[in-house]
């Protein structure tokens, strides 16, 4: 009797231990990015109370959020794809920041100072340095579909991928 319950309590246990692992490999499994970052004017002053409107360029969706007190905004749950993020306040010209991409699991930290003048007036810029992901220490990459055809491997082996990552290295057999 006593090797009875003795089994049942491992086997309660054992269950628990694999029901609380759940949460972690579904958020492990996020795909989905943030885009956030800090709204100043010329003078590196907060903006607070100022509107960031972050659309996706592919499929015309957008998302709105405000700054904070203290400037800072942050816009969650966005699908991997190209954005162009517009900030406006009163009293400063309408910032646009266009072609930012965001990829899977990206944090992608976008400072932006707006300038003194009308609203109707705009500053859109173009072509700036790449984002880097300043939240994590995280290194990541994204194999397209378009990469996966160019690549010299055969019928495109996901365990042959991965050790063309730099830091990733795969020792199992397949």
């Amino acid at each position: 009797m006593k090797s009875g319950t003795k089994a049942l309590q491992v086997l309660v246990l054992a269950a628990a231990m694999i029901v609380s692992l759940f949460p972690a490999a579904a958020l492990a499994q996020e795909a989905r990015g943030t885009i956030a970052g800090k709204v100043t004017d010329p003078q590196k002053s907060v903006v607070q109370g100022a509107t960031v409107t972050v659309m996706n360029l592919a499929t015309g969706t957008s998302v709105t959020v405000k700054s904070n007190e203290d400037g800072l905004f942050r816009a969650l749950y966005l699908s991997p794809g190209t954005y162009q993020v517009a900030v406006e306040s009163q009293n400063f010209k309408r910032a646009v920041r266009d072609r930012v991409v965001l990829r899977v699991n990206d944090t992608l930290t976008l400072d932006v100072e707006l300038e003194v003048g009308a609203l109707d007036q705009s500053v859109t810029v173009v072509g700036a340095t790449p984002l880097l992901d300043s939240a994590t220490s995280s290194q990541g990459s994204v194999v397209d579909s378009r990469l996966m055809a160019e690549l010299p491997i055969a019928h495109g082996d996901p365990y042959k991928l991965m050790g063309l990552v730099p830091g990733v290295s795969y020792t199992r057999s397949q």
